[in-house]
């Protein structure tokens, strides 16, 4: 711990984690009973590159090179697909009785893509992974109406060594809420199966943000967690074990991949080198059938999210030139109606993908269960989609929190109508923010109030601002931050201004730009009983000519009592563009921890 008496300053630093502020948008999920998700199989580059004229199928027994049709389409996919739709593009070529492809197959990594892949006078052919796909390809790409041609469960990969350890239901029963939410409050961990090396659950998966599969894979595991459908936003102030096991969700995704090429381990990676990146994978039924089909040194159970009701829709689309006698056109045009036929359907399920109802593959690959993913697919409506990703935006959002208390000797005092202290109001108010704040949020803490009985300022830097999981004192960040609020000597005056100029300061000096920066004030006075020569009109001046754009730090205040200064909080705040609030009684506490926390 530092301390700065009189004007002198220090350095230091507090976060206080904090995770979203757009979680209201979950509510949107609720009437919605689950999620559907989209499909990925095997790796790829994601780049846009290597078009396969020919097949490589699941079992990589059909290795097939052929020369391209002059007249040939190019069907583009999302890079974990490509294998699967090459089989298939394959049959259709036997089917035809043709020397030569009449289908090649390319990577897109998502619809961002296709403008710089796409010429303009060839037809060619697209195949969107969800309505969130088809309403994200650009303007400038000319298309078709989608048609529905095939669908791929969502999925949470796991080393078959990790899924038989029979929590979770795989390979005879879909995986349930209860189950699901032990896991994610950390009550069933890997060292109660006998295997502490494999530490705390986590998850991989691609970006919700830009991943269809990765956002209907989401949607699934918030709603299993809390049991169903959600009909309002988790309660952070005061969560009950469903709303914790709905936010922790998120904790527990702890590594984004690229695109959903590159979200499963490598072929060659090893138990321990699998189980450190993640104990879990979300991807698609299709793409661990494909990762297993080489024979890897670490085979993946494909564990059903939903049953199968999370599931990704795979829709068939016309792109580029339109005109019917362009390049491609003719080509495109019988592979789409292959592909909605019979036969196509037949190819499709004999590749490892499933029909538009769920009806599951005709091929046996090695870790997947089609048993445990009995339900139909249930469709998601692209709102429900998009308020899915935003309310990931909002989750995943990091928060990194300078927390400034106020420890003079009124804190010691009662609120009006309640038997606890202002200060032990606050020490509960830090406890709950640990209870649901992100492990990679950031968060610090000082104090402020006067040394002796002639009025000298104290600011005690209690802790750096560091993230919460990160080691301090051979202890968890957080931990320290929390002892520090306990071991706080309550005592003195309140040198406010001194106090917020010197934290300000610093939360400017340790602004991280991969967060939302901000100080929070807790006090339940004004300025007065300190020798500090600042004013208010000072301090004013000096946050209107400290703050910066580019480092945007926003100042949080809330007066705690009819005491508190409420004029001043509110102009400290007004200054950085942050807001204030009074906390009269003990029931005010939950609307203060949403004010600290969400007023983004």
């Amino acid at each position: 711990m530092s301390q700065t008496y009189g004007r002198h300053r220090g350095s230091s630093s507090d976060r206080v984690g904090n995770v979203a502020a757009a979680i209201i948008a979950l509510a949107a999920l609720g009437g919605v009973g689950v999620v559907a998700v989209q499909g990925r199989a095997g790796s790829g580059t994601g780049d846009g590159r290597g078009a396969t004229a020919g097949v490589q199928g699941p079992t990589g027994s059909r290795q097939v090179e052929v020369r391209t049709c002059d007249d040939a389409t190019t069907l583009y996919a999302s890079p974990d697909l490509t294998d699967a739709l090459a089989r298939v593009a394959d049959d259709y070529r036997v089917a035809q009785r043709s020397a030569c492809a009449r289908v090649a197959v390319q990577q897109a990594a998502g619809p961002a893509a296709l403008p710089g892949l796409l010429s303009s006078d060839r037809a060619a052919l697209w195949l969107a992974r969800s309505e969130g796909d088809v309403a994200a390809l650009p303007s400038s790409v000319r298309r078709t109406a989608p048609q529905l041609v095939a669908s791929t469960p969502v999925v949470l990969a796991m080393p078959s060594a990790m899924a038989d350890t029979g929590a979770w239901g795989w390979p005879t029963r879909p995986l349930t809420p209860d189950a699901w939410r032990s896991w994610m409050l950390g009550r069933s961990t890997w060292a109660q199966t006998g295997h502490p090396e494999w530490a705390s659950f986590s998850i991989r998966m691609a970006d919700p943000a830009t991943s269809p599969t990765a956002a209907i894979g989401f949607g699934a595991m918030i709603t299993l967690a809390n049991g169903g459908p959600l009909a309002k936003a988790p309660d952070y102030a005061g969560p009950s074990d469903k709303d914790l096991a709905v936010i922790k969700v998120e904790h527990r995704i702890t590594s984004l991949a690229g695109n959903d090429g590159d979200v499963l381990p490598d072929q060659d990676d090893t138990l321990s080198e699998v189980t450190s990146r993640a104990s879990a994978y979300v991807t698609t039924e299709r793409a661990v059938a494909a990762h297993n089909a080489v024979d890897p040194t670490v085979p993946l159970a494909a564990v059903p999210l939903a049953g199968g009701a999370a599931s990704v829709p795979l829709s068939v689309l016309g792109v580029g030139a339109t005109a019917d006698d362009a390049p491609g056109a003719a080509s495109a045009r019988g592979f789409r109606a292959y592909l909605t036929s019979a036969s196509g359907l037949a190819a499709l399920r004999a590749a490892g993908l499933r029909a538009p109802d769920g009806a599951a593959p005709t091929d046996h690959p090695a870790g997947v269960a089609y048993a445990a993913a009995p339900l139909r697919p249930a469709a998601v409506p692209l709102p429900v989609l998009q308020q899915t990703v935003q309310a990931w935006r909002g989750m995943h959002s990091r928060i990194s929190s300078m927390v400034l208390v106020d420890a003079s000797g009124s804190m010691n005092q009662h609120l009006a109508g309640g038997a606890t202290s202002r200060i032990d109001l606050v020490r509960g108010l830090v406890g709950n923010v640990y209870q649901t704040a992100s492990p990679r949020a950031r968060s610090g803490v000082w104090f402020f109030h006067t040394s002796n009985e002639l009025g000298t300022p104290l600011v005690e830097r209690a802790t750096d601002l560091a993230v919460n999981e990160s080691a301090d004192a051979g202890r968890q960040h957080s931990d320290v931050v929390v002892q520090a609020m306990s071991d706080v000597t309550i005592k003195g005056g309140t040198p406010l201004y001194q106090a917020v100029r010197e934290a300000y300061a610093y939360t400017l000096d340790e602004y991280d730009p991969g967060y939302v920066n901000q100080l929070v004030v807790l006090s339940d006075g004004a300025n007065r009983d300190t020798t500090s020569p600042d004013t208010l009109g000072q301090l004013l001046t000096y946050l209107n000519e400290a703050k910066d754009p580019q480092r945007p730090v926003r100042i949080i205040c809330l007066g705690y009592g009819a005491e508190a200064d409420m004029g001043a909080l509110q102009a400290i705040a007004s200054a950085t563009g942050g807001r204030a609030a009074q906390v009269n009684s003990p029931s005010e506490m939950k609307a203060a921890v949403n004010l600290a926390l969400f007023s983004l």
